[in-house]
């Protein structure tokens, strides 16, 4: 009797230990480009990357959501032999050639059950137009609606298949106004004709694909504040079935660089792995005459001062001096030219860092102004920066390298980029809506807020591969 109770309760524990371990299983398929309209994934037919593909309970709760890679596929790990609903989110208006609720109406919503390995057969077909060239023609700018004189700046062309087939071949014309000097562009263009540029395009594009061409121009000092000048992107030859957004025109109005002062700072939110802060502090003349000297002073915050201050760059050699907690530096015969006469020559900068005293409580902020002199008249002050105590960040991995960082508070975000370009972002809802468009600068910050609590968004990088899941109200 007493060796009956063991094996039963041996066989009784091995069945509650392989419960647990295959409770949880896999189901996932392909979402794919039915181009004959058969609901039936053929030789041929290509699988649809970043598609958005949402599985939930079978009364329609706990919803979850993933991206098709780059073949098509996608797959969720849920309870074993339990009934879930499969579906496609409605894409975004833009991509006006698509159906989701399409003519296999057995595959727009469905219901699937999980198995303890992954089950690849749950195929979702997708059907467009036939034969619809769509392209899309944008311009970015840094500055957007303004352009700053004696700068130099990268333009980008978006271009967009929008439509339900590939495009062979077009030409991408780019016109500069008068005055504008183009430096280079990525890729090199097939050929110039005075302020003109022309890229000739033979790489297909593929389906909803987004390629960019980035185009660095300088911005002459010549051009007065307030005259406005007009940037005209084109895209020739592409037999488009929607030819009006072919074509954009930006029309930027002129402003004077950078003022004579600026300071900027690195990062803008602390968190307790922090240990230094950077500091740049950027000056140029525009007194109208040779100035000899320039001094700088920086105050630092006395409420939560820093430490363990460490002397970078600078475009000339400089004294240096504390004061408490005052910072100088002294450019003695500097002779820095009028910016009207020598743009080049009239800049200057200071680069450097502080240590971050420890014991910084959560909402504390380090704010300073810094204070530029030229040949002792009246100090220019430069804007205010501040750096904040956050909570924890969230940290992005792009494939071996840091591609940037979001700290959340809420329903409010600060992203900060930490690569050396510019970035253009996007935050769509679960339906595929377009809530907000942004840009960050080179190793920039940008500061944004959600509309709604406890709902789900998407973020999503339109020059690189990131995408992040966000949740208000964390």
């Amino acid at each position: 009797m007493r060796n009956w109770i063991s094996i039963s309760f041996l066989v009784l524990a091995f069945c509650f230990s392989y419960t647990v371990e295959a409770q949880l299983g896999w189901v996932g398929g392909r979402v794919f480009h039915d181009i004959n309209g058969n609901c039936i994934m053929d030789f041929g037919e290509r699988g649809l990357s970043q598609r958005l593909v949402k599985i939930t309970q079978s009364n329609g709760l706990n919803p979850e959501y993933c991206f098709t890679d780059s073949s098509g596929f996608y797959s969720f790990k849920i309870p074993i032999r339990s009934l879930h609903q499969i579906s496609i989110p409605k894409d975004t208006t833009e991509y006006r050639n698509y159906f989701t609720a399409n003519r296999c109406a057995n595959y727009a919503s469905f219901l699937v059950a999980s198995d303890s390995f992954p089950k690849f057969f749950y195929n979702i077909p997708q059907s467009t137009y036939p034969n619809r060239n769509d392209l899309k023609v944008t311009i970015d700018a840094p500055y957007g609606w303004e352009a700053l004189n004696s700068s130099t700046d990268r333009y980008s062309i978006s271009l967009k298949n929008l439509g339900s087939v590939e495009l062979d071949s077009f030409t991408v014309k780019f016109e500069m106004p008068v005055g504008v000097v183009f430096l280079s562009s990525i890729p090199v263009p097939t050929r110039k004709m005075g302020q003109t540029l022309y890229w000739d395009i033979n790489k297909e594009m593929e389906l909803r694909e987004n390629r960019k061409i980035l185009v660095d121009v300088r911005i002459p000092s010549s051009l007065n504040p307030g005259q406005l000048i007009g940037f005209n992107a084109e895209a020739l030859g592409s037999n488009d079935f929607f030819p009006d957004d072919n074509q954009h025109k930006l029309v930027q109005t002129v402003t004077n660089n950078i003022a004579p002062t600026f300071k900027s700072v690195y990062p803008t939110y602390l968190t307790p792995n922090t240990n230094r802060i950077q500091y740049f502090i950027h000056f140029q003349n525009k007194t109208g005459f040779l100035v000899n000297g320039v001094s700088i002073i920086d105050t630092l915050d006395t409420n939560l001062p820093l430490t363990d201050i460490r002397l970078g760059s600078s475009s000339h050699p400089y004294t240096f001096s504390v004061n408490g907690n005052v910072l100088r530096w002294d450019f003695s015969n500097i002779n820095l030219a009028d910016s009207t006469n020598n743009p080049n020559s009239s800049q200057g900068y200071i680069y450097f860092t502080a240590g971050v005293r420890s014991g910084l409580a959560w909402g504390d902020s380090i704010q300073n102004t810094a204070y530029v002199i030229f040949d002792g008249l009246t100090p220019n002050a430069t804007n205010a920066v501040v750096v904040k105590m956050a909570g924890t960040p969230i940290k992005e991995i792009q494939k071996e390298q840091q591609s940037f960082q979001l700290i959340q508070n809420g329903n409010e975000f600060d992203l900060t980029s930490f690569q050396c370009q510019l970035k253009n972002w996007i935050i769509y809802d679960l339906q595929g809506n377009l809530i907000q468009r942004f840009r960050t600068n080179p190793l920039g910050n940008y500061h944004f807020t959600l509309p709604e609590r406890n709902s789900m968004y998407i973020l999503r990088s339109l020059e690189g591969n990131e995408v992040k899941k966000i949740k208000t109200n964390l």
